[in-house]
């Protein structure tokens, strides 16, 4: 157990999110690391920070790009972070989605009356290397279930192998740059960056929109987000 335990938060609902720190800052021996309203800026944050959190409280809804999404990626690529799904949705579906997705612990968040006893009681639980799930009667799913759930999720990602200019491309899709913004960034051809979104479309089946690709990249896991900060000229 880490002297001091570091938790990144991601929740795109401003009150759910207000109260999470609140509680968060409660618990002793506690570092926020990161605070994120949408899952793109926090997987953005998540890639530059110096050291990765030791604990992730994920949303499970959100826009436009949903908590399950983040899960998978973070499972992939970050594996050393646990993961806590936290959700409005108190049914089975949702938690069995969250431990698919890599996912240590699953708890809700109705009427907001998660209290600084019950997170605690997660981390120190997940941290141990268990599995937590909060007791609710609409939560059919066992710990035993959840844990082959998540031993699985790992053989979900996809073997593929993409090139560095596919890779690059997945990490500036991720960004609010439109194709004309690339082009111009990169110094290259609109068609140029046109060919490599339809190649990974195709690569990937994510049906050519762009919001649809980037679920794709991260719940698929083959692609490693870079940086924003880069400079990304030459590497096209």
């Amino acid at each position: 157990m880490p002297r001091t335990i570091r938790i990144a938060i991601v929740d795109d609902y401003q009150p759910a999110r207000e109260k999470l720190l609140k509680i968060v800052k409660e618990i002793k021996d506690i570092e926020v690391v990161t605070v994120a309203s949408n899952g793109v800026d926090f997987i953005h944050t998540i890639e530059a920070l110096p050291k990765p959190p030791h604990i992730a409280l994920v949303d499970y809804q959100m826009h436009p790009v949903d908590g399950i999404s983040v899960l998978h990626y973070l499972n992939c690529h970050h594996s050393s972070i646990k993961l806590i799904c936290i959700t409005g949705y108190d049914e089975t579906t949702a938690a069995t989605e969250a431990f698919s997705a890599g996912a240590s612990g699953f708890i809700t968040k109705v009427g907001l009356k998660i209290d600084a006893s019950l997170l605690k009681g997660a981390i120190d639980s997940i941290l141990k290397g268990n599995i937590y799930i909060e007791e609710h009667p609409s939560i059919q799913i066992d710990i035993a279930t959840a844990k082959e759930l998540k031993e699985q999720s790992l053989n979900s990602i996809s073997q593929q192998q993409f090139t560095k200019r596919e890779r690059l491309f997945a990490t500036l899709n991720a960004s609010s740059l439109t194709y004309k913004d690339m082009s111009t960034t990169l110094n290259i051809s609109l068609r140029t960056v046109e060919s490599t979104s339809y190649r990974l479309n195709r690569k990937l089946d994510a049906k050519g929109n762009r919001l649809t690709l980037l679920k794709t990249t991260l719940q698929q896991g083959g692609i490693k987000l870079g940086s924003l900060k880069s400079k990304h000229k030459n590497e096209f």
